[in-house]
C-alpha cells in the first residue's frame, strides 16, 4: 500500500518590512525551531492596486532588504507575489492562492500577539484559520494569560489551530528604525549589516517622518 506523501511545512511571515528586521528574523528561526517547519517564507505586502513610480521603487527596497537578509539561511526565502499582484493584498486570497498552487505545501501563518487581538476584524477571518495553521509570538511581556484566552476563544470560534511561539523579547519597529534613520542615529543591530549598508547607500528614509 503507497503512502501519503508528507507535505513540506512552510511557515508564512507576512508584513511590509519597511525595513525588515532583526525581530522579524528570531520570531521566524523561533517558529522554524519549535515547531519542526521546513522552511520560513516571506510576503511582502502588496500597496494600492495603482502603483505609481515611487511606489514601485519603495517595493523594490522592501524586497532588496529581505534579500539581503535571507539569503544566508537555506531555510528563509521569499515571494513577491503580494507585490506583484493587481489586487489588494489580503491574507486569506494569499493564503488561498498558496494552497492553490502549492497543494503539497503544509501551511502555517506566523503573527505577532499583539496582532492576534484582532484577527476577527481581519477579511475571512474563517478562512484564513481553515487554511493555515497560525503561529503566535508571543513575547516576554505579554499578557500570557490573556493571550491563552484569546487562543481559546479563537479556537472555539473558529475551529482555529493555534500555538504560541515562545520568542525573545526584542521590542523593535519598523517605524523606529525609519525615525532613527531620519534622526541619524544608529540601527546597528538593529537590522543585519547588510540591510544597514544599504539603507544608507540608498538614503532610504531620510527626509521623511
Amino acid at each position: 500500500m503507497e503512502t501519503a506523501k508528507k507535505k513540506t511545512r512552510i511557515g508564512i511571515m507576512g508584513g511590509t518590512f519597511d525595513p525588515i528586521h532583526v525581530g522579524h528574523l528570531l520570531i521566524a528561526e523561533n517558529a522554524l525551531e519549535q515547531y519542526g517547519l521546513d522552511q520560513i517564507l516571506f510576503i511582502p505586502t502588496g500597496h494600492s492596486p495603482h502603483k505609481d513610480d515611487r511606489e514601485i521603487e519603495r517595493s523594490a527596497h522592501r524586497l532588496e532588504m529581505i534579500r539581503l537578509s535571507v539569503k544566508d539561511n537555506p531555510a528563509f526565502f521569499f515571494s513577491t507575489i503580494e507585490i506583484n499582484s493587481p489586487e489588494v493584498s489580503y491574507t486569506y486570497l494569499t493564503l488561498q492562492q498558496l494552497q492553490k498552487h502549492y497543494p503539497d505545501w503544509e501551511l502555517y501563518f506566523i503573527m505577532g500577539g499583539d496582532s492576534l487581538n484582532y484577527l476577527e476584524q481581519w477579511v475571512q477571518p474563517e478562512q484564513i484559520c481553515s487554511i493555515a495553521t497560525i503561529l503566535v509570538a508571543v513575547r516576554d511581556g505579554f499578557d500570557r494569560d490573556a493571550i491563552a484566552e484569546k487562543i481559546d476563544f479563537l479556537r472555539q470560534k473558529f475551529s482555529a489551530r493555534i500555538y504560541p511561539i515562545d520568542s525573545p523579547n526584542v521590542a523593535i519597529s519598523s517605524s523606529e528604525i525609519r525615525q532613527r534613520v531620519e534622526r541619524k542615529s544608529s540601527i546597528r543591530y538593529l537590522v543585519t549589516s547588510e540591510v544597514e549598508e544599504y539603507i544608507d547607500r540608498n538614503n532610504l528614509y531620510k527626509g521623511q517622518k
